[in-house]
């Protein structure tokens, strides 16, 4: 594992709420009114199907093609609340053309310090776009320890931190073990999410 991209719900700027507490309180009040923006079946989705699990709330789920589709929908307030992220929203959060109601990774951003996450705002939800290199069952050790060196280094280089950090990406590298062990929990604790919603599917 590589880099991670963590989630920011965001929301129509003329949305009453302006954190995530007073949203859950909203939506509370009117189960599955709240129009919530994502790619069906896609991590932009999934956020808001974890969100919903952790607040115990519903949302009236709209799809769209991709990020650039939600971004307009949002913009012009055909959804209430869509995922996004800093690369893509900063511009619009700052010119307080979006509202960032919280942003799912562990800490707060450094580029928005006043935007709080998600647990700290009571709801146990981290999630991020996370990103890595795989090999094909049964390479062997050696050629994965090889590779694994060179990402290491990658990932500690100070220009390639520099350019990802103007995007907004966190550099969240793992070895193989712990990227095995990481993907497997990360797995075990999503799948009950995805089966009850349906878009858990394997052959």
């Amino acid at each position: 594992m590589v880099t991670s991209t963590p989630s920011i719900i965001g929301a129509n700027v003329n949305t009453p709420y302006t954190n995530l507490t007073e949203f859950v309180s909203a939506a509370k009040k009117n189960p599955g009114s709240i129009t919530a923006g994502g790619t069906f079946g896609s991590t932009s989705q999934f956020v808001f199907l974890l969100l919903e699990d952790a607040a115990g709330i519903k949302f009236k789920h709209v799809s769209y093609d991709g990020t650039k589709q939600r971004m307009t929908a949002l913009l012009a307030d055909n959804i209430k609340l869509g995922e996004i992220n800093l690369a893509a929203a900063i511009k619009y959060i700052k010119a307080g053309k979006l509202k960032a109601l919280g942003v799912t990774n562990p800490a707060r951003l450094d580029q928005i310090p006043d935007m709080k996450t998600a647990q700290e705002q009571g709801y146990d939800l981290v999630y991020a776009v996370e990103r890595g290199v795989v090999a094909p069952k049964g390479t062997s050790k050696a050629i994965i320890d090889h590779y694994a060196a060179m990402l290491k280094g990658a990932a500690a280089d100070s220009d390639f931190k520099d350019a990802m950090h103007k995007k907004g990406i966190l550099i969240t590298y793992k070895g193989a073990k712990d990227y095995t062990d990481h993907f497997q929990a990360t797995y075990d604790k999503w799948l009950p999410i995805a089966k009850k919603v349906g878009v858990y599917k394997r052959k």
